[in-house]
Order: C-alpha cells, then structure tokens, then sequence
C-alpha cells in the first residue's frame, strides 16, 4: 500500500521489520522498486529472496523483467529469462514475453524484438504485439509498425482505443496523414474511447488528481501559467516539443 501510493521507504521500513517474509512480500517488494524506475533495487531484493532459500515463482520474473525493462537493463533482463527456464523449470507465458518484447524493443533493438515475437511457441497476444507498438513509437518505425497493425487490431477486442491511438500517432510523427486520418475514423467507427491519462500529487495531507484536457482544477489558471513560463525556458534553451498530436510546438 505505502509503495503504490508513492511512498517507497515506508513501504521498504515495514519490509524490512517483517519477522517472517514470504515469495509475496518480496514480489511486491521487487515490483515496487520496479514501478519507481529502481531496477537495480529490485534486483538486490531477488538476491536477497534467493539467499533466504525462497523459490520464486511466474510472478517474480513478470516483475522482475518488467523491473528490467523500465531500468533498461537488457542483458540483466536476458539472463534472467533464461534463468526462469533453465534453472527454475518455469515455462515463460504471455506476460513473460510481453516484458521480454518491451524490454528488447526498448533498447533500440526492434528488429530483435520482432524476430523474438516469431520464435514464441504460442501465438502473441495484443499485449505482446502492443509492446512492440509501443516501442515503434518510442523509436519512430513506422514500417514495423505497419506489419503489426493487422494482427493488434484483429485481437484487440476490448473497448480502450488505445493500441489506435498509438498507430493514429505514430503515423502522424511521419506525417503521413491520411493513415493517421484512416485510424482515427477506425476509432471513430468502432465507437472506441482513450481513457484519459491521469496523475496525483500529494501537497500535504491533500492529494490533488489532474486529468487530460481538463480545465476544472481551481488553480488551473495559475498552473497554465507556470506551465507557459516553463515552456519558454524550455525553448529558449533549443529543445525540441511536440504536442499530442506530435506536432513541433511554435
């Protein structure tokens, strides 16, 4: 609870003074510290886990892969998915591959993540080939995005338009506009919604959530304020911005 509302060393404070301590503690520990960008933190509690004689389980390395991935930690990543099957006996599933895909395709290497995606033995979900969207996008590679398009679409068969909204972007990072313009009437056709991005801070002992496109905040003004300041600094300084629609902002 502390480490998913943001407050990891507390969360690390009642870890650490638990008399007896379980695969669950340190899955949660380890996917804690993965969720907070703290690979390597992750990573010393799983070796902290196997010196304590605790097996771990299909839920570790989804966490612990999933650590890796946001960390960057690639060859880290490798080696223990090969550990998972070599040396835990423990067969990779949908999740696995998903964390596999996102960490490889997040280091640049989207050519091996897509080979890795043809070498799994059972067909790739959405979620898998979402990763290897997302990484598309992160890396602006249209081509491979266009091969996945036709399988994230035919499996994609719940309402969030998001894997859309990810090709609809994408598309227009290399300005080609009317498949941007295709994707979106998709979205438009299929009655599909994003959901809105979200966030929280916590001033005090109040928390504050802020939501896309919302203008309802009562500080909104203020905010918007600092927020131009910011950006002038940011372009007096050369950097590069976009909007949502990845267009340069002026």
């Amino acid at each position: 609870m502390y480490s998913k509302c943001g407050f990891l060393e507390l969360g690390v404070k009642v870890f650490n003074q638990m008399m007896v301590r379980n695969v669950i503690t340190y899955n949660t520990m380890i996917s804690a510290c993965g969720a907070h960008g703290l690979g390597e933190k992750g990573l010393a509690f799983y070796e902290q886990m196997k010196e304590a004689g605790i097996r771990p389980n299909k839920v570790t390395f989804v966490s612990l892969l999933s650590a890796c991935s946001h960390a960057g930690l690639l060859d880290r990543g490798w080696l223990l998915h090969n550990s998972m099957i070599n040396d835990y006996g423990i067969e990779p599933d949908a999740e696995h591959y998903s964390c596999m895909v996102d960490l490889i395709g997040r280091s640049g290497d989207l050519d091996g993540a897509y080979k890795f995606i043809t070498r799994m033995p059972m067909t790739p979900d959405a979620n898998v080939l979402g990763s290897l969207l997302g990484a598309c996008r992160l890396h602006n590679k249209v081509e491979l995005a266009e091969l996945l398009e036709e399988g994230i679409f035919q499996l994609n068969t719940d309402d969030d338009a998001g894997h859309y909204v990810l090709l609809s972007n994408l598309y227009a990072s290399g300005k080609r506009w009317e498949d941007m313009s295709k994707v979106r009437s998709m979205i438009k056709d299929k009655g599909l919604e994003k959901k809105p991005g979200s966030s929280w801070i916590q001033v005090g002992h109040h928390i504050y959530a802020f939501h896309a496109a919302s203008a309802f905040h009562p500080a909104f003004a203020k905010i918007e304020e600092t927020l131009n300041s910011l950006l002038l600094v940011m372009k007096s300084e050369d950097y590069m911005l976009t909007n949502i629609n990845d267009q340069l902002l002026t």
